[in-house]
């Protein structure tokens, strides 16, 4: 059991973030930003959003030191757009660990 499938999704209200995990052959678990924020894609951010992408980063590298099953390394994706698999329109990272992970990505 990972620490967070301990609390399960969650909302962090400090910061308009949920975290969502789910579980495969690998560890990956989505940080996405509420949906009420203007961001939809990474390419449609602004100046102003400066601060939000980059606590979003500061949450990953958390999330990374304080899953168990990511301490050995994890990657972090953002879709955008159609091409790249984007289904779901706010923003959101997908950190993909606990296990050796190929490059290029896919061949794992």
């Amino acid at each position: 059991m990972t620490q967070l499938s301990k609390v399960g999704p969650s909302f962090l209200p400090s910061n308009g973030l949920f975290l969502r995990e789910k579980r495969t052959k690998r560890q990956k678990i989505s940080l996405c930003t509420n949906e009420r924020t203007t961001v939809r894609r990474l390419t449609q951010a602004t100046e102003d959003n400066k601060a939000l992408l980059g606590h979003l980063m500061f949450v990953v590298g958390k999330v990374g030191r304080e899953t168990t099953e990511l301490a050995d390394g994890f990657r972090v994706v953002i879709n955008d757009g159609k091409h790249a698999g984007q289904s779901v329109y706010h923003l959101h990272i997908h950190i993909i660990g606990g296990k050796q992970l190929g490059w290029p990505p896919g061949t794992d």
